[in-house]
C-alpha cells in the first residue's frame, strides 16, 4: 500500500496596486494586506484527492520598491494557520490542528529569478524552517500570481 503523502499546493495572490500611482510617485509599488490572498489545494490519500481552500488571515509587510520586483523580495507573509476556509467547519478544525497545529507560517521571498519566472520562499512552519520552496509565477492585471508546492510533513 502506498503511503500517503501529505502534500500543499499553495497559490499566492498579491495585488500590486494597492494605492494609486499617483498617491505613492510615478513608478512605485506598495504591497498591502489587503491584497493579499493565499489558497490551498491539501492532498493526504494515495489517490491524490484534493481538498480546497484558503487562510482567511494573511498579513504583508507594507514595503514599498520601484518596481513590483523590489516591493516583493525579502517582504514577508504572516498566516494566521487557525483560521482556513475550506467551506466544511470540521473540516476547518481538523486542517488547521492537524497540519498547522493551529500556530502561524511565515514566508520570505528570498530570491526572484525573472527568466525562469521563480521565485524562492523561506517558510517557517511548526518551528521548522525550509528554504528553498520554489514558487512559478505570473503577473497579470497587476496581480502577482505564484504557485508551488510543499510537503507539510517536512515541518
Amino acid at each position: 500500500m502506498e503511503k500517503a503523502k501529505k502534500t500543499f499546493v499553495v497559490i499566492v495572490f498579491i495585488g500590486l496596486s494597492s494605492f494609486s500611482l499617483s498617491a505613492l510617485g510615478e513608478g512605485c509599488v506598495q504591497t498591502s494586506n489587503k491584497d493579499v490572498l493565499v489558497q490551498f489545494t491539501g492532498f493526504k490519500t494515495p489517490k491524490k484527492v484534493g481538498v480546497k481552500g484558503l487562510f482567511s488571515s494573511v498579513k504583508i509587510k507594507k514595503h514599498r520598491g520601484k518596481s513590483w520586483q523590489s516591493a516583493i523580495l525579502n517582504n514577508e507573509i504572516t498566516i494566521d494557520a487557525s483560521k482556513i476556509s475550506s467551506g466544511d467547519a470540521g473540516r476547518d478544525v481538523k486542517i488547521a490542528t492537524f497540519f498547522f497545529k493551529g500556530q502561524s507560517i511565515r514566508a520570505r521571498f528570498v530570491k526572484l529569478n525573472e527568466k525562469a519566472r521563480t521565485l524562492v520562499l523561506s517558510v517557517t512552519m511548526n518551528g521548522v524552517t525550509q528554504s528553498n520552496i520554489n514558487m512559478f509565477y505570473k503577473v497579470q492585471e497587476k496581480t502577482l500570481v505564484a504557485k508551488g508546492q510543499l510537503d507539510v510533513l517536512k515541518f
